[in-house]
């Protein structure tokens, strides 16, 4: 017994040895105290303006309303020393703004007077290699408050609004935009993502008037009806009145066809989390720590869209305090987004107090991975916005204590790696000579449990969630999520799926979708195939095609003459 013993005693005592950073790994998030270095002031005070680099790398602030909450028509960029004006056609306070593959930045829409009244339909477009502007003739709806995202065919997909029509409409560079359709719920600075080469989902939590949509759950496709989306009945986009681009929290891969975003999302009990949007599909992803509603005793106001350097697989949300501090919370997506589903690994940077600090505007990623904050205004004060311009360095931070002390925990952890291996081989070793079980044994389900209770009630419990709120209809659940939601292993619901005669997490929910279907058509036999497949979570027709046979034995039309009356 000493050996195991001694070891166990080793393990005990390494981990009070380490650094302290090690320590505070498991017990809080990892904090980094930054210095936040003040560049030159912009030339006129802005909010309701863009802040972005361009494809040169240039710092660039566009548009916005000044104090007494008139419009800007400028533009500014910045050399390293100075800010340069430009001159603009048209005004865009709270107008959409937006980088194109092509290198030029589209602007469109914003209020047609001071004080944040009216709507515009004016469009133009910013060249960065010569610092000018070109007007493009109107947008089909006067729109502020609105949002664009680019589609793999260089179209422009917008929508969105303040106090007036809205509808989802395409430019292409020609003189007047494309109407595409009417909009199923009308709403202000929505989310646009793409889902395909040229299709994208438009949804939001705000309607025209700034207020709670009666739908959060509502969804409009640009190609396709809309849907309700059942993740969103429970977490919803962090919303703010900041110029919102889909290309700031892209993290997918075009090459690959894959159209993937990260967004900072909240429930109705103040909770703040992540989700995946991943073609279309929601859910939640798991992080190493809670997000921090609060820091030393002071209430985070967090406020921005996730802003994703992709180049280092981490991005960006942005809060302050009501002392002027800024908070960025860095995340690491990198194993979120593998086969394996890791967690976002999670850090937060903090700043000392800021004189004239500005908020409520989407901070800017520079070419070497910081942030850049330009302008704003204190909160709910659009008349005073503020020209200070502050560089965050958090392109090279690493976790705090690292650098200090890389050695010894190198050393140390690899000590103790090679204490917990000699422990399992001991421990293994005498397991084997008590009782010899293979592997085929272990993983099978032993017959005479078929009718385990404790199984019966896990399956139950699963049901029950999946039914409740119409979760199952949501094409991004997973198997871990329902099995962290119920607080049990995801190999207890294997186990019990498996007892209750399903094969996987995904078999059963083609059941309950299928059984939806079914559903939805004896209440409208006329209903079409396309929104059948929309309205019970499947990602293509031939994926309900194929579980709709596997489910019934039959084809939709043979299912529908059989059990539904004749028309």
């Amino acid at each position: 017994m000493k050996k195991p013993f001694l070891i166990t005693l080793l393990c005990t005592l390494l981990p009070s040895a380490l650094p302290t950073v090690w320590a505070q790994n498991d017990a809080a998030m990892p904090v980094h105290r930054i210095a936040a270095k003040r560049l030159p002031d912009m030339g006129v005070p802005r909010v309701g303006h863009a802040v972005l680099f361009t494809q040169g790398g240039e710092l660039t602030v566009m548009g916005g309303h000044t104090t007494g909450f008139v419009p800007v028509q400028t533009a500014e960029w910045f050399d390293g020393a100075a800010w340069h004006t430009v001159p603009m056609t048209y005004t865009h306070d709270h107008g959409t703004v937006l980088p194109l593959s092509s290198g030029k930045v589209l602007l469109a829409g914003g209020h047609e007077q001071p004080l944040g009244i009216g709507q515009t339909f004016t469009v133009e477009t910013y060249d960065p290699a010569t610092h000018t502007f070109s007007s493009y003739g109107c947008l089909d709806n006067k729109r502020c408050f609105a949002s664009a995202a680019e589609l793999d065919s260089g179209r422009v997909l917008i929508s969105g609004t303040w106090y007036a029509k809205d509808g989802l409409e395409l430019w292409d560079g020609s003189r007047a935009n494309l109407h595409i359709k009417d909009v199923a719920a009308v709403r202000s600075v929505p989310c646009i993502l793409r889902t395909y080469k040229d299709d994208a989902i438009v949804f939001g939590e705000e309607d025209e008037h700034a207020k709670r949509l009666a739908n959060c759950a509502l969804v409009d496709r640009l190609r396709g009806d809309a849907y309700e989306e059942p993740f969103l009945r429970t977490w919803h986009p962090v919303i703010g009145q900041t110029d919102y681009r889909s290309d700031a929290c892209f993290v997918g891969d075009t090459l690959t066809g894959r159209y993937a975003y990260i967004l900072p999302v909240m429930n109705d009990g103040g909770r703040f989390a992540f989700a995946l949007v991943d073609g279309g599909r929601f859910s939640l992803l798991p992080s190493d720590y809670a997000v921090p509603v609060d820091y030393e005793g002071r209430v985070i106001h967090w406020f921005s869209r996730f802003v994703a350097d992709r180049d280092r697989s981490r991005g960006y949300f942005m809060g302050y305090d009501d002392e002027q501090r800024l908070y960025v919370l860095r995340a690491d997506y990198a194993d979120a987004l593998s086969a394996d589903r890791g967690t976002l690994r999670l850090s937060l940077y903090v700043t000392d107090p800021l004189p004239a600090l500005g908020v409520c505007t989407l901070a800017a990623l520079s070419p070497s991975g910081d942030l850049v904050v330009a302008g704003g205004c204190p909160p709910n004060d659009n008349f005073n916005p503020t020209a200070s311009v502050y560089r965050l360095p958090v392109g090279d931070g690493e976790r705090a204590g690292a650098a200090a002390s890389w050695l010894w925990c190198v050393v140390a952890g690899g000590v103790m790696l090679l204490a917990v291996a000699l422990l399992i081989i001991y421990y293994i070793r005498k397991r084997k000579r008590a009782r010899s079980v293979t592997a085929k044994d272990r993983d099978a389900v032993p017959a005479a449990d078929a009718d385990n209770p404790s199984d019966a009630q896990t399956f139950e419990l699963m049901q029950g969630y999946l039914l409740e709120e119409q979760r199952y209809l949501s094409q991004g659940i997973h198997l871990s999520d329902v099995a962290a939601a119920l607080g049990v292993s995801d190999r207890e619901l294997s186990t019990s799926l498996r007892r209750q005669g399903y094969r996987s997490f995904p078999d059963l929910l083609n059941a309950m979708r299928i059984d939806y279907a079914c559903e939805l058509l004896r209440q409208n036999p006329a209903m079409k195939v396309r929104a059948l497949t929309a309205a019970s979570g499947f990602a293509s027709e031939s994926a309900f095609y194929s579980a709709f046979s596997s489910r019934t034995g039959q084809t939709p039309r043979q299912w529908a003459s059989e059990h539904l009356p004749p028309r």
